[in-house]
């Protein structure tokens, strides 16, 4: 008994130092550590994390519905209108998807294929121009295809077939489509002095420069010596983004290979 009073006396004596010093309070913040245990509210990010676990339809339609609650322009509109596409809902997807306020790439491709499919080619376009990065900037080729092609412009729609023709993911969707193979190809845009002469990698085409401009950037970062090249196919204008320059066909299509899990492309030859 005696041994178990004299560990209270000492263990009373240790915390009321410890107490008196202030070093057992002032050190330790242990709000973080309850923090931890706090039970989750039902909160836009919560609703939103029950939508994508759920299996079935309704349910992440519902849990999505909910978040849109907390947040009308947040990421809820964007899965909401993926959803509306995929039910045949044209009209309200086109709603849903526009009222994202943080748009990207996806909600871009979404976008413009329910335009399409509602006969708003024109707004299609500038959608799907929109697009610059992988994987939806090879989708976006076949889509402006097929814009083109409603639109009656063989040249333009074969001209971004063309892009993932030996793309072993996207070749099925061109499939049976016409391509510059069989649609007379654009003349290479003018040389002027100084200009680059040799084999060159296309890997974009862009009605709107600001859009070549951010793939430039993209691709740079892999090494790549750049140039957009302004140039008229049809009737239209755009920017292509050039990669280059090599002596030979092979070596340009080996180091386009090297990027083709992540960009169309095509093999061009500058005189």
């Amino acid at each position: 008994m005696s041994h178990r009073n004299n560990l209270k006396f000492i263990l009373s004596i240790t915390i009321a130092i410890l107490v008196c010093s202030g070093s057992l309070w002032a050190e330790i913040d242990i709000s973080d550590y309850f923090k931890r245990w706090e039970k989750p509210r039902t909160t836009e990010d919560s609703l939103m994390n029950l939508g994508f676990r759920s299996l079935n339809a309704d349910t992440s339609w519902n849990r999505f519905r909910e978040a849109l609650n907390h947040n009308p322009t947040g990421l809820a509109c964007k899965e909401l209108g993926k959803i509306a596409y995929a039910r045949g809902l044209y009209k309200q997807a086109r709603i849903l998807l526009e009222l994202h306020a943080d748009i990207d790439d996806e909600t871009r491709f979404w976008l413009g294929q329910c335009l399409i499919i509602l006969s708003e080619y024109d707004s299609a376009k500038v959608a799907l121009e929109g697009i610059s990065t992988p994987p939806y900037l090879g989708f976006s080729y076949v889509a402006l295809g097929d814009v083109f092609s409603l639109l009656g412009d063989e040249e333009v729609a074969g001209h971004f077939y063309e892009y993932v023709e030996d793309d072993e993911d996207l070749s099925g969707l061109v499939k049976g489509k016409q391509t510059s193979s069989t649609v007379p190809a654009p003349q290479a845009a003018t040389r002027k002095p100084g200009d680059w002469k040799g084999w060159v990698i296309q890997f974009g085409a862009f009605q709107n420069r600001e859009n070549a401009a951010d793939l430039k950037v993209m691709i740079e970062k892999e090494g790549f010596n750049i140039k957009i090249v302004e140039k008229s196919i049809g009737s239209q204008k755009y920017y292509l983004v050039w990669a280059g320059v090599w002596n030979s066909m092979d070596e340009a299509e080996e180091r386009a290979t090297a990027m083709s899990d992540y960009y169309a492309y095509r093999i061009l030859e500058i005189e």
